[in-house]
């Protein structure tokens, strides 16, 4: 207990009276305890000024008596010279009651002790109204230790923070390069065993990124450091590409995976888009991690609820038959390194980081499992969207979809759902029944590419006006005796996109706007400035399938130079660069007056994606950002934002 906390307890009362017997504590115990006390303690009478201390005070400061203090120091502003604390009183007494009210934070002063060690004090007062006939007290207590390793672990947080940046920026850099031109090397038109091996690399990439963000994530997050950047974003878009790459990985590991992306989703939400992919990625890569060959996963992602305010209520269930964690260990899960007891126990981060995530967006993690049956996690999130959905509907129009192979019947019922979803009126068909095609626009085949005797019954059915279509794998070609039954083949992995596609095709239907590839309107001038070479030609090709006429600059100088002799439409702007960095670069070209005569949106396109980067780049007057590595969708959107497209038809 310090001095005035003790002082406040013997002498304040309940009620701050003090009003105690004259013999209630003797005089010379109670200077025995204050200058037993390592604190030091000064006493302020507001008729006399400072009156007296305790041994500590004198000891401290190389003063005899206080006739000594007060000489030397007439006010209490001329001992406290810090410049950092500055004193705001009209005189001593009003100093000490200031303090008194401020004592849930006391003030901290900085001063230089006689034999030259500096030192650092925390200040309270206490002021008795009555009794002690109106004196006040000065604790200074000695925090110079405490305040010390508080500076050495705001050094070291500084120093890991620098360290992450740089690693998250060393390893965006490179990987933006290897995933675009990897993107790029898949519309080569690549022969069959050349896209596998595009694939294997693909996904290898796409595993070591999520690794590393999982991690950095990690880190921020179990310092309080991480925080959301909420942006508008296409969630089908973010949704579908991460799937693509479930689905292969999950094929090669001889385990089925269907998703279910509700076509009802908005075009757009609101909400962190890196962090809502990472949660999702998160869950699916640790289900089809803890299952077994021959085993399923079960993806669901839908609109739970639409609000009046246009906000919605997303649901997403991943569900697996994988080995299943015993209920003792269950409420563990979430913890570091915690993975139940599967032999397998690789990096341990993936539900840590998730059940963090998902407190961070207002959610929380629903877990349920058995041993030797599988598991089930799920999360619901609130976010901000548009009224208008991702797809539009197909109404007045009918399907059946028939199964032939009962161990078929998770991808017939994904299937069906998707075509309910879709608006279509979708009937259930066993081979074994009898199918009246006359009274439907398309038959949807579920059958097994290795058994072919369901082609027999198929062809009975003469002169029917449906369409006969069927699901096959995505690396799958249809033999001829089957191509001469079949007018079309619907592909595996089953997403939202796909089947619309799909969709306008077979029924011939207008496609959506949002579905046609994206084309500038008449001649669009970017300027591209980036001093690695090889992202650099990465992004001029990129913006080059969209009608852009793209000049390239190396760092930011050359983008200054070159915006002082040309307009511009947009400009996408490398932030960590050599000569002229990209914030001092935007801050010259806004300067410029052929600039403000034709303004362009310069759009930062950086490796720095830690936290709080977007949000300072954003404050120093870039009009957008994307992080490495630069996805197609991320960059579609800021073509539609920041210039005049049209979609191609």
């Amino acid at each position: 207990m310090g001095l005035i906390d003790w002082v406040s307890e013997k002498f304040g009362g309940h009620g701050g009276s003090g009003e105690l017997p004259d013999d209630y504590i003797s005089k010379s115990l109670f200077f025995s305890y204050l200058d037993a006390q390592s604190a030091i303690v000064m006493f302020f009478s507001p008729a006399q000024g400072w009156v007296g201390a305790n041994l500590m005070f004198y000891k401290t400061f190389g003063l005899k008596n206080m006739e000594e203090f007060r000489e030397k120091y007439p006010r209490i502003s001329d001992f406290f010279s810090d410049e950092s604390y500055e004193i705001f009183a009209e005189d001593d007494e009003a100093w000490l009651r200031q303090l008194e009210r401020e004592s849930d934070k006391p003030a901290h002063v900085h001063m230089m002790l006689p034999e030259g060690r500096k030192a650092v004090f925390a200040l309270r007062s206490r002021v008795f109204k009555s009794g002690f006939n109106g004196l006040c007290f000065l604790e200074m207590t000695d925090i110079t230790d405490q305040e010390q390793a508080r500076k050495e672990r705001i050094e070291a947080e500084a120093a890991k923070r620098k360290f992450l940046n740089n690693i998250s920026h060393e390893f965006r850099t490179p990987m933006n390069g290897i995933l675009g031109f990897l993107e790029m090397l898949k519309g080569s038109h690549p022969s069959a065993t050349q896209r596998d091996y595009i694939e294997m690399i693909d996904r290898s990439a796409q595993y070591m990124m999520t690794n590393i963000e999982s991690l950095l994530d990690l880190a921020q997050m179990q310092h309080g450091k991480l925080t959301l950047d909420v942006t508008e974003f296409k969630p089908v878009g973010e949704l579908e590409s991460l799937f693509d790459h479930f689905y292969y990985e999950a094929t090669q590991r001889g385990i089925r995976l269907n998703v279910f992306i509700d076509p009802k989703l908005p075009t757009y939400i609101e909400a962190d888009p890196r962090k809502f992919r990472q949660v999702v990625s998160l869950l699916v890569d640790n289900a089809i991690k803890f299952t077994e060959e021959r085993g399923r996963v079960q993806a669901d992602i839908r609109v739970l609820k639409k609000y009046e305010n246009d906000h919605y209520s997303i649901g997403v269930s991943v569900k697996d038959t994988g080995v299943g964690i015993e209920p003792e260990r269950l409420k563990f899960i979430t913890e570091p390194f915690e993975s139940g007891e599967q032999s397998d126990n690789r990096l341990g981060v993936g539900l840590t980081l998730t059940d963090g995530l998902l407190k961070m967006m207002g959610s929380q993690l629903v877990m349920s499992s058995e041993k030797g049956r599988g598991s089930q996690f799920s999360f619901t999130i609130d976010v901000p969207g548009t009224t208008v959905s991702s797809f539009d509907p197909v109404r007045e129009h009918k399907a059946k979809v028939m199964l032939f192979d009962d161990e078929l019947m998770n991808e017939a019922n994904l299937l069906s759902r998707y075509l309910q979803s879709f608006g279509m009126a979708v009937t259930k068909v066993h081979h074994s029944e009898s199918v009246d095609c006359n009274d439907t626009d398309v038959l949807y085949i579920v059958a097994p590419r290795d058994n072919s005797g369901w082609l027999m019954q198929l062809a009975s059915y003469t002169s029917h006006p449906c369409r006969f279509v069927m699901l096959i794998e995505e690396d799958e070609e249809l033999p001829e005796r089957v191509r001469q039954v079949v007018d079309y083949t619907l592909k595996k992995p089953l997403l939202p996109t796909r089947i619309s596609k799909h969709l306008a095709q077979i029924l011939q239907l207008p496609p959506k706007a949002s579905q046609k590839p994206l084309i500038a309107e008449g001649k669009v001038n970017a300027l591209v400035v980036e001093d690695n070479i090889i992202n650099q030609r990465l992004t001029k090709l990129m913006l080059e399938e969209y009608n852009l006429s793209v000049t390239t600059a190396g760092n930011g100088s050359e983008a200054v130079e070159l915006c002082r002799k040309y307009p511009f439409d947009i400009i996408f702007m490398d932030i960590d660069m050599p000569v002229k960095d990209g914030i001092s670069a935007t801050h010259d070209i806004r300067r410029l007056s052929l600039f403000r005569e034709h303004p362009a949106p310069i759009i930062a396109l950086t490796a720095l994606a830690m936290q709080g980067d977007r949000d300072r780049i954003l404050s120093e007057g870039l009009d957008g950002y994307l992080a490495k590595p630069l996805r197609r969708e991320k960059l579609e959107t800021i073509l539609e934002k920041h210039l005049t497209v049209a979609k191609e038809a």
